[in-house]
């Protein structure tokens, strides 16, 4: 596989990753409750960090896990994250962001 992940040098966000449910396929909603769980368990955040990730308990959190240094080999550089900033997403109100959204970049504005 050809690609190459690149963080702009004059900085990018650190965003989450969001898990979601969808209302509308309720069949399999246990399911998808336990893999939710799951997510933030211990192993999965290990499993996370062997494949490139930087699981969202190393780096946020109370109880943040301790990620081996093996599990970061194919992480990027310490250095590629200087520039990047955290967001405090509570902060942000929903109706600015589907405005801009609409307005710059469906409107083409």
């Amino acid at each position: 596989m050809n690609y190459k992940l690149v963080i702009p040098k004059d900085g990018s966000i650190y965003a989450t990753q969001t898990l979601m449910m969808n209302r509308y396929e309720t069949a399999h909603d246990d399911f998808a409750k336990m893999f939710m769980g799951w997510v933030l368990t211990d192993e999965a955040q290990q499993i996370f960090a062997r494949y490139g990730s930087r699981p969202i308990r190393s780096v946020v959190g109370d109880n943040p896990i301790v990620i081996p240094d093996e599990a970061k080999e194919n992480w990027l550089p310490d250095a590629d994250y200087e520039a990047v900033q955290t967001i405090d997403w509570r902060a942000i109100d929903p109706d600015a962001i589907r405005e801009m959204w609409e307005n710059e970049v469906v409107g083409g504005g």
